[in-house]
């Protein structure tokens, strides 16, 4: 049996079309799934970064105004504990401002203790 080349090569560009996700003809080959979650942070020196990659405020802001389309999309935000105040004051305004709902702050819990009588206590740092 013989398959044809031209055959093979169409094969081979929906093959490629399909893992990267691509559309062609107007129909969509594969969906990506979105992200459902921005995991953003500061680090110890004021960096900011979007899902680990580095960026200004002002590309965080372009960013968040993006992520507005995308209601389904959490923000996860994560500054390390001796990040500069006021950069961290920068993302959580840039996050307010964006009109963005679903905010989730992660690894609160490592500044917090239990006290013998079952109350939380702030853990001082």
């Amino acid at each position: 049996m013989r398959i044809d080349s031209k055959i093979l090569l169409g094969f081979g560009a929906l093959l490629v079309a399909a893992v990267l996700g691509l559309t062609i003809w107007g129909l969509p080959f594969a969906t990506r799934a979105a992200p459902s979650a921005v995991h953003l942070s500061v680090d110890s020196h004021g960096q900011i970064t979007a899902d680990g990659r580095p960026m200004s405020e002002a590309q965080l802001r372009r960013e968040l105004q993006r992520l507005r389309l995308r209601p389904e999309v959490e923000l996860h935000f994560t500054p390390s504990p001796d990040a500069p105040y006021k950069s961290v004051d920068q993302v959580v305004t840039a996050m307010k401002r964006s009109g963005t709902t679903k905010i989730g702050f992660v690894g609160n819990k490592m500044y917090v203790t239990d006290d013998p009588g079952g109350n939380a206590v702030t853990a001082a740092h």
